[in-house]
Protein backbone atom coordinates (compact mmCIF):
# COMPACT_ATOMS: atom_id res chain seq x y z
CA UNK A 1 0.00 0.00 0.00
CA UNK A 2 2.66 2.40 0.41
CA UNK A 3 4.79 1.26 -2.37
CA UNK A 4 1.64 2.24 -4.32
CA UNK A 5 1.29 5.87 -3.07
CA UNK A 6 5.08 6.41 -3.07
CA UNK A 7 4.10 5.69 -7.89
CA UNK A 8 1.30 8.03 -7.48
CA UNK A 9 2.88 10.64 -6.34
CA UNK A 10 6.25 10.08 -8.37
CA UNK A 11 3.48 9.78 -11.56
CA UNK A 12 2.18 13.44 -10.09
CA UNK A 13 5.28 14.77 -9.82
CA UNK A 14 6.44 13.81 -13.41
CA UNK A 15 3.01 14.79 -14.90
CA UNK A 16 3.18 18.28 -13.19
CA UNK A 17 7.36 18.50 -14.50
CA UNK A 18 5.93 17.73 -17.91
CA UNK A 19 2.94 20.48 -18.05
CA UNK A 20 5.40 23.25 -16.26
CA UNK A 21 7.76 22.20 -19.43
CA UNK A 22 5.32 22.55 -22.07
CA UNK A 23 3.96 26.25 -20.37
CA UNK A 24 7.49 27.25 -20.90
CA UNK A 25 8.22 26.32 -24.20
CA UNK A 26 4.88 27.73 -25.56
CA UNK A 27 4.60 31.21 -23.51
CA UNK A 28 6.07 34.33 -25.52
CA UNK A 29 9.14 35.85 -25.07
CA UNK A 30 8.86 39.50 -23.72
CA UNK A 31 11.76 41.84 -24.09
CA UNK A 32 13.83 39.04 -25.03
CA UNK A 33 16.84 39.22 -27.23
CA UNK A 34 16.22 36.84 -30.44
CA UNK A 35 19.07 35.04 -31.74
CA UNK A 36 20.91 36.97 -34.73
CA UNK A 37 21.00 35.08 -38.16
CA UNK A 38 24.01 35.01 -40.81
CA UNK A 39 22.09 37.22 -43.25
CA UNK A 40 18.54 38.34 -42.46
CA UNK A 41 16.50 40.70 -40.16
CA UNK A 42 14.01 40.21 -37.61
CA UNK A 43 9.86 41.47 -38.63
CA UNK A 44 9.24 45.00 -39.67
CA UNK A 45 12.99 45.36 -40.04
CA UNK A 46 15.46 46.33 -42.90
CA UNK A 47 18.89 46.58 -43.76
CA UNK A 48 20.50 47.56 -47.11
CA UNK A 49 24.15 48.78 -47.41
CA UNK A 50 26.34 49.96 -49.86
CA UNK A 51 28.99 48.82 -51.64
CA UNK A 52 28.54 44.95 -50.07
CA UNK A 53 32.36 44.30 -50.77
CA UNK A 54 35.43 46.18 -52.27
CA UNK A 55 39.11 46.46 -51.62
CA UNK A 56 40.39 48.14 -47.84
CA UNK A 57 40.34 50.70 -46.77
CA UNK A 58 36.18 50.36 -47.63
CA UNK A 59 33.80 52.66 -46.03
CA UNK A 60 30.33 51.42 -46.38
CA UNK A 61 27.09 53.75 -46.09
CA UNK A 62 24.33 51.86 -43.92
CA UNK A 63 20.22 52.18 -44.29
CA UNK A 64 18.06 51.05 -41.34
CA UNK A 65 14.18 51.33 -41.35
CA UNK A 66 11.58 49.82 -39.17
CA UNK A 67 8.08 49.72 -38.98
CA UNK A 68 5.72 50.60 -36.22
CA UNK A 69 6.85 52.46 -32.84
CA UNK A 70 9.80 54.32 -32.89
CA UNK A 71 13.00 52.77 -31.71
CA UNK A 72 14.38 54.25 -28.20
CA UNK A 73 17.97 52.68 -28.49
CA UNK A 74 19.64 51.46 -31.92
CA UNK A 75 22.81 49.56 -31.28
CA UNK A 76 25.53 48.85 -33.97
CA UNK A 77 27.92 46.15 -33.76
CA UNK A 78 30.32 46.09 -37.07
CA UNK A 79 32.49 43.29 -36.26
CA UNK A 80 35.42 44.87 -36.48
CA UNK A 81 36.04 45.87 -32.79
CA UNK A 82 33.77 49.22 -33.06
CA UNK A 83 29.91 50.04 -31.91
CA UNK A 84 27.72 52.90 -32.78
CA UNK A 85 24.81 52.93 -29.55
CA UNK A 86 22.30 55.84 -29.52
CA UNK A 87 18.98 56.89 -30.37
CA UNK A 88 18.01 59.37 -33.47
CA UNK A 89 17.93 60.13 -37.00
CA UNK A 90 21.68 59.74 -37.88
CA UNK A 91 21.54 55.85 -36.09
CA UNK A 92 19.11 54.91 -39.11
CA UNK A 93 22.15 55.57 -41.60
CA UNK A 94 26.18 55.36 -40.12
CA UNK A 95 29.00 55.23 -42.53
CA UNK A 96 31.78 52.94 -41.47
CA UNK A 97 35.00 52.58 -42.55
CA UNK A 98 37.03 49.09 -42.75
CA UNK A 99 40.81 49.67 -42.73
CA UNK A 100 41.65 45.97 -42.67
CA UNK A 101 40.75 42.69 -45.27
CA UNK A 102 38.32 40.28 -43.79
CA UNK A 103 34.85 39.14 -43.37
CA UNK A 104 32.72 41.36 -41.54
CA UNK A 105 29.25 40.32 -40.10
CA UNK A 106 27.29 43.76 -39.05
CA UNK A 107 24.69 43.14 -36.11
CA UNK A 108 22.51 45.70 -35.33
CA UNK A 109 19.60 45.76 -32.61
CA UNK A 110 16.59 47.86 -32.38
CA UNK A 111 14.36 48.48 -29.41
CA UNK A 112 10.92 49.03 -29.94
CA UNK A 113 9.25 49.63 -26.34
CA UNK A 114 8.67 46.03 -24.91
CA UNK A 115 10.41 44.32 -27.68
CA UNK A 116 13.58 44.33 -29.75
CA UNK A 117 14.64 43.14 -32.83
CA UNK A 118 18.32 42.36 -34.86
CA UNK A 119 19.29 42.33 -38.36
CA UNK A 120 22.62 40.92 -39.51
CA UNK A 121 25.21 41.51 -42.99
CA UNK A 122 27.94 39.86 -43.11
CA UNK A 123 30.41 41.67 -46.21
CA UNK A 124 33.96 40.96 -47.97
CA UNK A 125 36.63 43.27 -47.55
CA UNK A 126 39.75 42.59 -50.20
CA UNK A 127 43.20 43.41 -49.81
CA UNK A 128 44.27 46.20 -52.18
CA UNK A 129 47.28 47.84 -53.73
CA UNK A 130 49.44 49.38 -51.26
CA UNK A 131 48.93 53.23 -51.75
CA UNK A 132 50.13 56.10 -49.33
CA UNK A 133 48.63 59.76 -48.74
CA UNK A 134 51.02 62.77 -47.01
CA UNK A 135 50.23 65.83 -46.22
CA UNK A 136 52.43 68.54 -44.68
CA UNK A 137 51.22 72.38 -42.46
CA UNK A 138 52.42 74.78 -43.67
CA UNK A 139 54.08 74.50 -47.18
CA UNK A 140 56.17 77.21 -46.87
CA UNK A 141 57.62 79.92 -44.35
CA UNK A 142 60.22 81.91 -42.70
CA UNK A 143 62.94 80.10 -41.23
CA UNK A 144 63.22 78.68 -38.57
CA UNK A 145 60.10 76.44 -39.76
CA UNK A 146 58.33 73.99 -38.28
CA UNK A 147 55.99 72.02 -39.91
CA UNK A 148 53.60 69.09 -38.96
CA UNK A 149 53.59 66.02 -41.36
CA UNK A 150 50.63 63.55 -41.68
CA UNK A 151 50.68 60.55 -43.27
CA UNK A 152 47.56 58.02 -44.21
CA UNK A 153 47.95 54.10 -45.90
CA UNK A 154 45.55 52.88 -47.85
CA UNK A 155 45.42 48.89 -48.60
CA UNK A 156 48.41 46.62 -48.15
CA UNK A 157 48.18 43.60 -45.68
CA UNK A 158 47.19 45.85 -42.47
CA UNK A 159 50.38 45.83 -40.57
CA UNK A 160 53.38 47.51 -41.69
CA UNK A 161 57.82 46.96 -41.33
CA UNK A 162 58.90 50.43 -41.37
CA UNK A 163 57.54 54.11 -41.74
CA UNK A 164 60.11 56.54 -42.61
CA UNK A 165 60.14 60.09 -43.49
CA UNK A 166 63.70 61.66 -45.23
CA UNK A 167 63.30 65.82 -45.01
CA UNK A 168 65.40 66.45 -47.86
CA UNK A 169 68.49 67.69 -46.18
CA UNK A 170 70.02 64.80 -45.10
CA UNK A 171 67.63 63.89 -41.96
CA UNK A 172 64.87 61.07 -41.46
CA UNK A 173 62.32 60.35 -38.88
CA UNK A 174 59.69 58.21 -38.57
CA UNK A 175 55.88 57.34 -37.43
CA UNK A 176 52.82 58.56 -39.79
CA UNK A 177 52.64 62.04 -37.85
CA UNK A 178 55.37 64.23 -36.55
CA UNK A 179 56.53 67.65 -36.77
CA UNK A 180 59.60 69.16 -37.66
CA UNK A 181 61.81 72.38 -38.06
CA UNK A 182 63.65 73.41 -40.74
CA UNK A 183 66.50 76.08 -39.99
CA UNK A 184 67.88 77.31 -42.69
CA UNK A 185 66.34 78.37 -45.95
CA UNK A 186 65.79 76.40 -49.35
CA UNK A 187 63.46 74.04 -51.35
CA UNK A 188 63.49 70.47 -49.72
CA UNK A 189 61.65 67.27 -50.67
CA UNK A 190 60.47 65.73 -47.97
CA UNK A 191 59.58 61.79 -48.75
CA UNK A 192 57.01 59.21 -46.82
CA UNK A 193 58.18 55.18 -47.14
CA UNK A 194 56.34 52.30 -45.91
CA UNK A 195 56.64 48.35 -46.17
CA UNK A 196 53.79 46.39 -44.99
CA UNK A 197 54.53 42.88 -43.70
CA UNK A 198 53.62 41.70 -47.17
CA UNK A 199 57.40 43.20 -48.42
CA UNK A 200 54.94 45.96 -50.83
CA UNK A 201 56.03 49.85 -50.42
CA UNK A 202 55.04 52.94 -51.59
CA UNK A 203 55.96 56.23 -51.19
CA UNK A 204 55.17 60.09 -51.54
CA UNK A 205 57.01 63.13 -51.98
CA UNK A 206 56.43 66.57 -50.50
CA UNK A 207 57.44 70.09 -51.48
CA UNK A 208 58.33 72.68 -48.60
CA UNK A 209 59.66 76.37 -49.23
CA UNK A 210 61.63 77.87 -46.75
CA UNK A 211 62.55 81.64 -47.19
CA UNK A 212 64.89 83.57 -45.31
CA UNK A 213 64.42 86.53 -42.66
CA UNK A 214 64.13 89.92 -44.17
CA UNK A 215 67.02 92.06 -43.91
CA UNK A 216 66.63 95.42 -42.71
CA UNK A 217 68.06 98.34 -45.03
CA UNK A 218 71.52 100.00 -43.59
CA UNK A 219 70.90 103.70 -42.30
CA UNK A 220 72.73 106.78 -43.54
CA UNK A 221 73.19 109.86 -42.20
CA UNK A 222 71.17 111.44 -44.32
CA UNK A 223 68.44 108.73 -44.25
CA UNK A 224 66.51 111.65 -42.27
CA UNK A 225 67.19 114.92 -44.47
CA UNK A 226 66.49 113.12 -48.06
CA UNK A 227 62.94 112.86 -47.24
CA UNK A 228 62.93 116.74 -46.39
CA UNK A 229 64.76 117.85 -49.81
CA UNK A 230 62.52 115.43 -51.82
CA UNK A 231 59.40 117.23 -50.52
CA UNK A 232 60.42 120.35 -50.86
CA UNK A 233 61.44 119.76 -54.38
CA UNK A 234 57.85 118.80 -55.15
CA UNK A 235 56.30 121.81 -53.17
CA UNK A 236 58.42 124.14 -55.40
CA UNK A 237 57.81 122.71 -58.56
CA UNK A 238 54.24 122.73 -57.65
CA UNK A 239 54.24 126.69 -57.04
CA UNK A 240 56.21 127.22 -60.44
CA UNK A 241 53.66 125.34 -62.38
CA UNK A 242 50.35 126.94 -60.62
CA UNK A 243 52.55 130.71 -61.27
CA UNK A 244 53.18 129.15 -64.84
CA UNK A 245 49.18 128.23 -65.60
CA UNK A 246 48.09 131.30 -63.48
CA UNK A 247 50.18 133.74 -66.12
CA UNK A 248 48.63 132.23 -68.98
CA UNK A 249 45.12 132.12 -67.75
CA UNK A 250 45.63 136.20 -66.96
CA UNK A 251 47.32 137.16 -70.42
CA UNK A 252 44.80 135.01 -72.89
CA UNK A 253 42.36 136.85 -71.10
CA UNK A 254 43.19 140.06 -71.51
CA UNK A 255 43.38 139.26 -74.99
CA UNK A 256 40.28 138.08 -75.67
CA UNK A 257 38.92 141.33 -74.18
CA UNK A 258 40.80 143.17 -76.37
CA UNK A 259 39.65 141.54 -79.61
CA UNK A 260 36.20 141.92 -78.42
CA UNK A 261 36.93 145.56 -78.02
CA UNK A 262 38.31 146.09 -81.58
CA UNK A 263 35.51 144.33 -83.36
CA UNK A 264 37.31 141.39 -84.77
CA UNK A 265 34.46 138.75 -85.13
CA UNK A 266 34.87 135.61 -87.31
CA UNK A 267 32.87 135.17 -90.79
CA UNK A 268 29.91 132.90 -90.59
CA UNK A 269 30.28 129.31 -92.41
CA UNK A 270 28.76 129.15 -95.57
CA UNK A 271 26.67 126.74 -97.13
CA UNK A 272 28.02 124.07 -99.23
CA UNK A 273 26.59 123.80 -102.72
CA UNK A 274 26.90 121.60 -105.49
CA UNK A 275 26.11 122.82 -109.21
CA UNK A 276 23.87 121.20 -111.46
CA UNK A 277 25.26 118.89 -114.08
CA UNK A 278 25.73 120.82 -117.54
CA UNK A 279 24.25 118.06 -118.96
CA UNK A 280 20.79 116.43 -118.64
CA UNK A 281 17.45 116.99 -116.82
CA UNK A 282 18.40 117.86 -112.67
CA UNK A 283 17.54 115.64 -110.05
CA UNK A 284 14.72 116.12 -108.09
CA UNK A 285 16.01 116.88 -104.25
CA UNK A 286 13.52 116.41 -101.48
CA UNK A 287 13.73 116.58 -97.79
CA UNK A 288 11.15 113.11 -97.67
CA UNK A 289 11.96 109.82 -99.20
CA UNK A 290 10.02 109.15 -102.14
CA UNK A 291 9.31 105.82 -104.22
CA UNK A 292 11.01 105.98 -107.68
CA UNK A 293 7.80 104.60 -108.72
CA UNK A 294 5.66 107.48 -107.62
CA UNK A 295 8.32 110.20 -108.34
CA UNK A 296 7.11 112.68 -110.89
CA UNK A 297 9.16 114.04 -113.91
CA UNK A 298 11.98 116.36 -113.95
CA UNK A 299 10.36 119.92 -114.57
CA UNK A 300 11.28 121.99 -117.90
CA UNK A 301 12.44 125.28 -117.75
CA UNK A 302 15.17 127.80 -117.04
CA UNK A 303 17.87 126.49 -114.55
CA UNK A 304 17.18 127.79 -111.36
CA UNK A 305 21.26 127.76 -110.31
CA UNK A 306 22.90 125.86 -108.09
CA UNK A 307 21.09 123.19 -105.49
CA UNK A 308 21.68 122.48 -101.98
CA UNK A 309 21.85 118.99 -101.51
CA UNK A 310 20.13 117.65 -99.04
CA UNK A 311 20.34 113.50 -98.53
CA UNK A 312 17.32 111.89 -98.32
CA UNK A 313 16.74 109.34 -95.42
CA UNK A 314 15.06 106.53 -96.37
CA UNK A 315 12.25 105.42 -94.31
CA UNK A 316 12.71 102.06 -91.91
CA UNK A 317 11.36 98.71 -92.68
CA UNK A 318 9.75 97.10 -89.94
CA UNK A 319 10.41 93.01 -90.15
CA UNK A 320 7.85 90.57 -89.45
CA UNK A 321 8.77 88.82 -86.36
CA UNK A 322 10.20 85.50 -86.40
CA UNK A 323 8.49 82.62 -84.65
CA UNK A 324 10.61 81.14 -82.10
CA UNK A 325 12.73 78.89 -81.97
CA UNK A 326 12.03 75.33 -79.32
CA UNK A 327 15.51 74.95 -77.71
CA UNK A 328 16.46 71.21 -78.83
CA UNK A 329 17.40 69.85 -75.54
CA UNK A 330 19.45 65.82 -75.33
CA UNK A 331 17.31 62.66 -75.17
CA UNK A 332 18.12 60.81 -71.38
CA UNK A 333 20.29 58.39 -71.50
CA UNK A 334 18.94 54.79 -70.83
CA UNK A 335 18.24 54.79 -66.20
CA UNK A 336 20.48 50.96 -67.03
CA UNK A 337 23.18 52.45 -68.96
CA UNK A 338 24.81 55.07 -66.54
CA UNK A 339 25.58 54.63 -62.99
CA UNK A 340 25.05 57.27 -60.61
CA UNK A 341 27.29 58.42 -57.91
CA UNK A 342 25.51 58.76 -54.20
CA UNK A 343 25.48 62.71 -52.82
CA UNK A 344 27.90 61.62 -50.03
CA UNK A 345 30.24 60.26 -52.42
CA UNK A 346 29.69 63.69 -54.74
CA UNK A 347 30.10 65.60 -51.12
CA UNK A 348 33.26 63.92 -50.76
CA UNK A 349 34.68 64.12 -53.97
CA UNK A 350 33.78 67.69 -54.37
CA UNK A 351 35.60 68.85 -51.15
CA UNK A 352 38.92 66.63 -52.54
CA UNK A 353 38.72 68.88 -55.19
CA UNK A 354 38.80 72.24 -53.35
CA UNK A 355 42.01 71.46 -51.98
CA UNK A 356 43.70 71.87 -48.77
CA UNK A 357 42.11 74.15 -46.21
CA UNK A 358 44.20 75.33 -43.19
CA UNK A 359 43.24 75.97 -40.07
CA UNK A 360 43.81 80.07 -40.21
CA UNK A 361 42.63 80.32 -43.66
CA UNK A 362 39.40 82.23 -44.41
CA UNK A 363 37.33 79.34 -46.00
CA UNK A 364 36.09 80.16 -49.78
CA UNK A 365 32.31 79.57 -50.13
CA UNK A 366 32.74 76.36 -51.72
CA UNK A 367 33.50 75.27 -48.42
CA UNK A 368 30.09 75.69 -46.65
CA UNK A 369 26.74 73.58 -47.25
CA UNK A 370 25.64 76.72 -48.60
CA UNK A 371 28.34 76.85 -51.27
CA UNK A 372 28.23 72.78 -52.07
CA UNK A 373 24.23 73.16 -51.78
CA UNK A 374 24.77 75.26 -55.24
CA UNK A 375 27.69 73.91 -56.59
CA UNK A 376 25.98 70.39 -56.70
CA UNK A 377 22.81 71.49 -57.55
CA UNK A 378 20.84 69.66 -54.53
CA UNK A 379 18.58 71.29 -51.90
CA UNK A 380 20.31 71.71 -48.16
CA UNK A 381 17.85 69.58 -46.59
CA UNK A 382 19.01 66.42 -47.65
CA UNK A 383 22.89 67.97 -47.90
CA UNK A 384 22.78 68.33 -44.28
CA UNK A 385 21.66 64.80 -43.42
CA UNK A 386 24.40 63.62 -45.74
CA UNK A 387 26.81 66.06 -43.95
CA UNK A 388 25.79 65.07 -40.36
CA UNK A 389 26.29 61.52 -41.17
CA UNK A 390 29.65 61.64 -42.56
CA UNK A 391 30.93 64.40 -39.94
CA UNK A 392 29.60 61.10 -37.35
CA UNK A 393 30.92 58.42 -39.46
CA UNK A 394 34.97 60.87 -39.06
CA UNK A 395 35.46 61.37 -42.91
CA UNK A 396 34.68 65.14 -42.53
CA UNK A 397 35.60 67.67 -39.68
CA UNK A 398 33.51 70.89 -39.21
CA UNK A 399 34.46 73.98 -37.98
CA UNK A 400 32.91 77.82 -37.58
CA UNK A 401 34.83 80.17 -39.29
CA UNK A 402 35.01 83.29 -41.15
CA UNK A 403 34.06 82.96 -45.11
CA UNK A 404 35.19 85.19 -47.86
CA UNK A 405 32.54 87.79 -49.05
CA UNK A 406 29.79 86.89 -45.92
CA UNK A 407 29.60 88.91 -43.03
CA UNK A 408 29.65 86.48 -40.60
CA UNK A 409 31.04 83.31 -39.37
CA UNK A 410 29.74 80.24 -40.99
CA UNK A 411 30.33 76.26 -40.38
CA UNK A 412 32.20 74.87 -42.94
CA UNK A 413 33.60 71.41 -43.54
CA UNK A 414 36.59 69.53 -44.53
CA UNK A 415 37.99 66.56 -45.18
CA UNK A 416 40.00 64.55 -42.44
CA UNK A 417 42.57 61.59 -43.60
CA UNK A 418 39.46 59.21 -43.83
CA UNK A 419 37.90 61.24 -45.82
CA UNK A 420 40.69 61.82 -48.32
CA UNK A 421 41.13 58.13 -48.30
CA UNK A 422 37.99 57.68 -49.25
CA UNK A 423 38.66 60.37 -52.13
CA UNK A 424 41.19 58.36 -53.80
CA UNK A 425 39.46 55.36 -53.57
CA UNK A 426 36.21 57.18 -55.13
CA UNK A 427 38.50 58.34 -57.44
CA UNK A 428 39.97 54.92 -58.22
CA UNK A 429 36.53 53.87 -59.21
CA UNK A 430 35.28 56.25 -61.69
CA UNK A 431 38.86 55.94 -63.34
CA UNK A 432 38.32 51.98 -63.85
CA UNK A 433 33.98 52.11 -64.72
CA UNK A 434 34.11 55.29 -65.91
CA UNK A 435 31.01 56.30 -64.06
CA UNK A 436 29.90 60.12 -65.15
CA UNK A 437 29.58 62.22 -62.17
CA UNK A 438 25.69 63.22 -62.15
CA UNK A 439 23.29 63.73 -59.78
CA UNK A 440 22.49 60.63 -58.00
CA UNK A 441 19.98 59.55 -55.08
CA UNK A 442 20.09 62.08 -52.06
CA UNK A 443 21.95 59.51 -49.56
Amino acid sequence: MGAMRVRTLRGVFVLGGLLSLGLLCTAPIVGGTPPPTAQGCSAGLTLSLHPTAGNAPLVVAYELTALGVAPSAIDWSFGDGSYFNGTGTAYFAPIHRFDHPGSYTTIVSVTQGSQTGQCAQTLAVSSGALRTLATVVPKSGVAPLTVDFSATVIGGSGTFRSATWTFGNGQVGSGFNLSYTYAAPGSYLATFQVTDSANASSSTTLMVNVSGPASASPTSPLGGVIPWLTGGVLAAGLVVVGIVLYTRSFYGDRAGRHGRITGATSAPPQAVLIDRPPEGPRPIVTSQFVRPELAAAPPSGPSLGPVPLTIPRPRPEIEPALPPIAPVLPAPAPPEQVERLRLSQRVVLHLYSLGTLHDDEIAPPTFTQAGMSDRLEVGQSPLSNVLRRLVIAGVLSQDVRHVRGRPRRLRVYRLTSMGESLALELRRQRENLRVPPGRGPAS
